[in-house]
């Protein structure tokens, strides 16, 4: 598997139940820079995973129309790229093969923007991504918005969720007053982020009492099937979590200029 992120950790997982003898994830970061959630990189690995870091496939070796391998450089850590994440350099002299009878690809998707074409006034970037206002979301044709993976690139629900919300929200405030501008609320939680008023702030641990883990089945049984691992706790248990205040609100007070 050639990938770091979740889904590459999706195809491990999945081909290991569907009989495939060994499987290795080949990634070109270390562990500390892989996507994928730390927990599914666990479980993967509890499963019998493979995990190759700071490695790079160069070419897929064939014989008679089938893989027989491929061909790896060991990387390093260089300087941070664009997006504050070290590139990683090739080695010189460290190629090895990777003796293998399947290659999956899992890394990274693209944005269709085929639709696009007979619409060629809204401006893309160098990433084939929707070009917009990262405070509005507000594209070059000012009563288009956009929002989500097209513009960021891929991520997660949650984020898309958030650029709706924002876009619906310049979207009535374009409607209302034919302008748009960062809202209060958005320009306050901006201010929060950079100053860090939460990052010491355990949520999942109100009142100093941590999570109930729910059991998980054993690794030798749960890899055979596609069946639920994590299992339901016990009353007790669920008791237990009753009994945790889920504080939902913070306050901090901040003093600013008008």
């Amino acid at each position: 598997i050639v990938g770091g992120g979740n889904v590459a950790i999706d195809c491990a997982r999945s081909a290991l139940r569907l009989g495939v003898a060994e499987v290795t994830v080949v990634y070109r970061r270390g562990r500390e820079e892989m996507p994928a959630d730390p927990a599914e990189v666990r479980d993967a690995e509890a499963e019998g995973v493979r995990f190759l870091f700071l490695c790079n496939p160069g070419r897929i070796l064939t014989e008679g129309g089938r893989v027989t391998g491929v061909e790896c450089v060991r990387m390093a850590l260089g300087e941070p790229d664009a997006s504050g994440r070290r590139q990683p350099v090739p080695v010189e002299g460290s190629e090895f093969v990777l003796e293998t009878d399947m290659v999956i690809p899992a890394v990274g998707q693209a944005v269709d923007l085929s639709f696009l074409r007979e619409r060629s006034y809204l401006e893309t970037t160098r990433r084939g991504t929707v070009k917009a206002d990262p405070d509005t979301l507000q594209t070059s044709e000012e009563w288009v918005f956009a929002g989500g993976d097209c513009v960021s690139g891929p991520a997660t629900l949650i984020e898309a969720m958030a650029a709706g919300l924002r876009a619906a929200n310049s979207i009535d405030q374009y409607i209302r007053t034919g302008r748009v501008t960062l809202s209060e609320e958005e320009r306050l939680s901006r201010v929060l982020k950079s100053l860090g008023a939460f990052e010491n702030d355990t949520v999942d641990q109100p009142g100093g009492q941590p999570r109930v883990d729910p059991p998980a089945r054993p690794t030798g049984e749960r890899v055979d099937d596609f069946e639920e691992i994590e299992q339901v706790i016990s009353p007790e248990e669920a008791l237990l979590e009753a009994d945790r205040c889920l504080r939902c609100y913070r306050i901090i007070l901040l003093a600013t200029e008008r």
